[in-house]
């Protein structure tokens, strides 16, 4: 802690300041968000294209189903599609001869209705078709697994040759692109990280690791009473993976606590005392120590009260 004096060359004097108190909190590193792959339908895995620790590739691609049925069924479709295609041609030929035919009173109108008839029933099929095709066509791709290009395997529940089910788990993937660190602050300690202008983490190396609140549950743990939260890393870490141990420091304030060097604080018959510049002594209860300063309170002390840096014995 930075040392709270206000010492002159004249007089060995020090004014006593209200001193934070320094609480440090761990947690470790987790991927952004997670998810599992599963497969929307059913047939033989032909390939997995991603194993534990992996990318999913630009493509996207992780896995590819059988998509041999679906194939048939759409062969099937195009056939269907090419004869109803070729009966509206000769149903639509047939119409202008019949419409002519009927100009010369050569023919029946209700033949010409039957006609007209079967020709928009032929094209309602060829919708239906049409939409068919869209239908299969849809699921032939859901026989190629997409995931999130980038995100990493952390776990594979699938294995080529393996038959799937409909909704079957394949994978768990995780956003290790960016990386969070979870905490549980009370109301004092968040009020603390939210007046810092930059939030800084360290490592296991010490090294500052530049963070930012990125999610704040509204709600609190009853247990605990505490607020959960995430931190994002800013920075990069040289390996970016989940389990990275990472140190948040926060100086939370406290009322009527005070830094004041050791030589200052007199130990007499069990007891701490501070002497005022009158020579009076003040009781003090000491709370820490850091480097050569301790941190101590009373009821008798206020903030600006000055006392001796070398009080006589």
């Amino acid at each position: 802690m930075p040392l709270a004096t206000a010492a002159t060359e004249s007089r060995d004097v020090f004014a006593v300041k209200p001193t934070p108190r320094t609480v440090r909190f761990y947690g470790f590193t987790k991927p952004r968000a997670t998810m599992t792959v599963v497969s929307e339908v059913s047939g033989k895995c032909l390939e997995v294209m991603a194993d534990i620790g992996e990318k999913i590739d630009h493509d996207g691609l992780f896995a590819r189903i059988d998509p041999t049925f679906i194939e048939l069924e759409l062969e099937q479709n195009r056939i269907s599609r090419e004869q109803i295609k070729n009966r509206i041609a000769f149903l639509e030929k047939e119409l202008k001869r019949f419409e002519l035919l009927f100009s010369r009173h050569s023919t029946a109108e209700s033949q010409l209705d039957k006609l007209t008839q079967e020709l928009d029933q032929a094209h309602f099929n060829l919708k239906l078709l049409q939409n068919q095709q869209k239908v299969l066509k849809e699921r032939l791709d859901r026989h190629l697994v997409i995931a999130p290009p980038g995100w990493q395997v952390i776990k594979r529940l699938v294995e080529p040759g393996e038959w799937l089910s409909v909704g079957e788990p394949l994978a768990e993937l995780g956003d290790f692109q960016t990386l969070v660190v979870p905490f549980a602050l009370a109301a004092e300690e968040y009020g603390a990280l939210k007046q810092l202008q930059t939030i800084l983490l360290l490592d296991a190396g010490e090294q500052q690791v530049k963070a930012g609140i990125y999610r704040v549950s509204p709600d609190f743990d009853p247990r605990s009473r505490k607020i959960n939260l995430q931190l994002v890393l800013i920075d990069d870490l040289a390996d970016r993976r989940g389990g990275i141990r990472l140190e948040l420091k926060l100086d939370i304030p406290e009322k009527d606590v005070f830094a004041v060097p050791a030589s200052a604080v007199i130990r007499r018959y069990g007891e701490n005392l501070l002497q005022r510049e009158s020579g009076e002594t003040v009781p003090v209860v000491i709370h820490g120590s850091s480097d050569k300063e301790l941190r101590v309170s009373s009821p008798l002390i206020q903030s600006g009260d000055y006392f001796s840096l070398k009080p006589s014995p």
